[in-house]
């Protein structure tokens, strides 16, 4: 699921409380972050990078096989 809006502040709030991360109001990073089913953020991967889209699917992998909420720093 992407987070997506027609309000461009919006998307700058919901990235900077929940994600700390930038986002403009006229386009977007090429980072990409995972969220479990729990609400936490797993990881930051940059899908642009072909090592960072394995990495990113690895850790999708795993959460997947998650039944109950991991510790998250």
């Amino acid at each position: 699921t992407f987070c997506t809006s027609d309000n461009p502040l919006l998307i700058k709030r919901i990235g900077a409380e929940f994600f700390v991360a930038r986002a403009a109001g006229n386009h977007h990073s090429s980072d990409l972050f995972v969220v479990d089913r729990f609400g936490n953020v797993r990881g930051n991967f940059d899908w642009q990078d072909p090592a960072e889209e394995v990495k990113m699917l690895e850790l999708i992998d795993q959460l997947n096989a998650e039944e109950v909420p991991a510790v998250v720093r």
